[in-house]
């Protein structure tokens, strides 16, 4: 690789050096002078630029060509394996446990207890009380009575003090008489009572009511105290002493051992099958298009190098070929 990024860069120079051929000439003419100054007038008044002469050069020239190539590349595939895997699974088992419990046994005992009692005693005793007797009495006392008593009193009373009067009244309906003609309107005569309001003072009786105080008799119930005598049963309570024998119960802890079953949730491994999805390589072959640098051999053009001077140079000035 390196070989041929030498061989394109000098093949780059060698075009870009025919390119300019002017340049060469004159440099090579003005270091000649440079190199004879004795010819440096001739050099400068009668030297022309010499017509550069061209040779065939055969150079490598890169070019890109596109390969088919095999190349071996790996590629994935997805496959379902089978694949046995460990898993823990919570199991309920059965234990046998034993727990001791405190029991309550109830227990009979008996005791002797003295305790007191009161005992009632009875006896006559002779006692004295007060009793309150009614009796009737008579008192004399006054009331009061209410008499309706007759007075004369004047009162103004209003009177109608009026007179009938005659008076016509013509009537609208008509009557036919004993001829057949109708004879319209017919005058009657009725009578009128014409009022006549007066006032008047007249004497009127009433009967008013008078209070009096009249004297009367009357019983009382009065309650006068007595003594009296009586002969009553009296109760006292004697304190006794008593002995007897009582029956209790009594409970008493009794530690028992009890078996009993628990479920236990326990976890146990077991061998599953399942299925998994994998990636499983495989080497395969494919034809691919790579682009290829390689070097052509090409015929090219090029300036012929020139000799050092003049195209004719002149004999005295001493820079001949």
């Amino acid at each position: 690789m390196m070989f041929r990024f030498t061989s394109c860069v000098a093949a780059l120079v060698v075009v870009a050096a025919a390119g300019q051929p002017a340049y060469g000439l004159c440099f090579k003419k003005k270091a000649c002078c440079d190199y004879a100054p004795a010819c440096a007038p001739a050099c400068d008044s009668g030297c022309a630029p010499a017509a550069p002469a061209m040779v065939e050069k055969k150079v490598m020239v890169p070019e890109w060509v596109t390969e088919n190539r095999t190349i071996k590349c790996t590629e994935y595939k997805c496959e379902t394996q089978d694949r046995e895997v460990t898993c823990m699974e919570k199991q309920v088992v059965q234990e046998e446990r034993t727990k001791t419990v405190c029991k309550i046994v109830p227990e009979t005992r008996t005791k002797t207890v003295n305790y007191t009692v009161c005992k009632p005693v009875y006896e006559e005793k002779t006692c004295n009380y007060t009793v309150m007797v009614p009796t009737q009495e008579k008192r004399t006392g006054t009331k009061k009575v209410c008499k309706m008593v007759q007075s004369t009193e004047k009162r103004t009373v209003c009177s109608d003090e009026g007179h009938w009067e005659e008076q016509c009244v013509v009537c609208n309906s008509c009557q036919v008489s004993c001829c057949g003609c109708n004879s319209c309107p017919v005058v009657k005569t009725k009578k009128v009572w014409v009022p006549n309001i007066v006032k008047k003072e007249v004497d009127v009786t009433v009967c008013k009511p008078v209070m009096e105080e009249v004297p009367y008799e009357y019983c009382v119930t009065v309650c006068k105290p007595e003594n009296r005598t009586k002969t009553v049963k009296v109760c006292k309570m004697v304190p006794e002493t008593v002995t007897k024998e009582c029956t209790y119960t009594v409970c008493k802890k009794v530690a028992e051992e009890v078996k009993y079953t628990v479920n236990v949730c326990k976890c146990v491994p077991v061998k599953k099958t399942i299925k998994v999805q994998v990636s499983v390589p495989h080497e395969v072959e494919k034809q691919v298009q790579v682009k290829v640098c390689k070097m052509v051999e090409k015929t090219i053009q090029v300036p012929a190098p020139a000799p050092c001077g003049c195209a004719a140079p002149a004999p005295s000035c001493g820079c001949g070929g």
